[in-house]
């Protein structure tokens, strides 16, 4: 639904933030959630991702790597960023 919302509206700059937005409530876990990973093979790539990390409030780049692994598209984090 994601992709027809963003051909309709014209392909604008478009953020997507997944049921499963963090590592916590991914199902079982990042890699191996079907979710996710039928999320980062349908979703058109322009689309970004918004994603917080391991937990909603807490960030950094190891958690960015996790999920960017199985998303084809660009991974937004719009929560403050700490180096591994």
């Amino acid at each position: 639904m994601s992709n027809e919302v963003f051909q309709h509206l014209g392909q604008p700059r478009f953020m997507l933030c997944p049921t499963q937005y963090c590592a916590a409530r991914a199902t079982p876990n990042v890699q191996n959630s079907e979710y996710l990973n039928t999320l980062g093979s349908k979703l058109a790539p322009e689309i970004d991702i918004m994603w917080t990390g391991k937990e909603s409030f807490f960030l950094n780049m190891a958690h960015v790597v996790d999920v960017a692994c199985i998303m084809v598209c660009p991974v937004c984090t719009h929560t403050f960023v700490n180096s591994v």
